[in-house]
């Protein structure tokens, strides 16, 4: 087959003379016939089975390395993967199977600067992965709040990771009716942690600015009097209260969607594997 395309590009496409020599051919021929060559080389190299029942390392120039010794080193400045020897960035790495799962690597999608590896949870048509992200809010009083989520991503096959959202997920399963109904259910919950995200960030921001006013109208010897307790105390705890109660319910349409989300890649994986 490969060979049949090879004929047809350079019987057809360029209309060469089979008695005409390569010698004879323009430059600007040779140098197209040689892309198509290599981007055909390419597609089937990127499509060739790989075998995940051993461990190996998909670079991200679309290598595979395959190898029972693959081990992570910590160095002063960064960490690198070592496959038999030989030294790697973890920014080269775009998959790792080290045996007991596939790991992903959300640079780019995650963090554009450090690579953050993510766990394949759901293998199919539409693959899942999945990490777990820690982040701390601090209050205008100097408190903190820790929030735990589970950070979803998807791809298909070995293709670069997407955020799990409802934009990046219709493409996927949009011939699947039922899979759609529960990414249009996702989007609504998406839009509405958006619209709670913003308020909190807006009620944060006034706590702040109100409570840095009210510090400013204090005279230097203490509570003058033309001390103002609203800007003070009132309009921070208040704000504060909005936006801790915002962001949880940010949080909670994020879970929602999540889950619509994921129902949505059962019902399509489901159905592609059965047909």
């Amino acid at each position: 087959m490969f060979f049949y395309i090879l004929f047809f590009i350079f019987e057809h496409i360029f209309n060469r003379n089979p008695n005409q020599s390569f010698k004879n051919m323009s430059s600007s021929k040779l140098t197209i016939a040689f892309t198509v060559v290599l981007l055909l080389f390419n597609f089937i190299t990127a499509n060739a089975q790989i075998d995940e029942s051993k461990p190996f390392v998909y670079l991200q120039s679309g290598n595979i390395v395959y190898s029972n010794n693959i081990r992570v080193t910590q160095s002063l400045f960064k960490e690198q993967l070592v496959i038999d020897l030989k030294r790697y960035d973890m920014n080269e790495i775009k998959f790792i199977n080290d045996g007991n799962g596939l790991y992903a690597n959300t640079l780019g999608v995650y963090n554009r600067r450090r690579s953050v590896f993510a766990e394949r949870t759901v293998k199919g048509p539409v693959n899942v992965f999945e990490m777990l992200e820690i982040s701390v809010t601090n209050t205008p009083r100097g408190g903190s709040s820790t929030t735990r989520r589970n950070l979803y991503f998807i791809n298909s096959s070995y293709n670069a990771l997407t955020y799990m959202r409802p934009k990046y997920l219709e493409p996927l399963v949009l011939n699947n009716e039922q899979s759609m109904m529960h990414v249009n259910k996702g989007q609504k919950y998406y839009t509405k942690s958006i619209i709670y995200s913003s308020t909190a960030l807006a009620s944060f921001l006034t706590a702040i600015v109100s409570f840095a006013i009210g510090v400013a109208s204090i005279d230097d010897s203490g509570y003058g009097l033309d001390f103002n307790p609203v800007p003070l105390v009132i309009i921070p705890i208040i704000g504060t209260g909005v936006g801790f109660g915002t962001a949880i319910a940010a949080n909670l349409a994020m879970k929602k969607m999540d889950k619509e989300l994921l129902k949505s890649i059962e019902v399509y994986n489901s159905a592609e594997v059965n047909n």
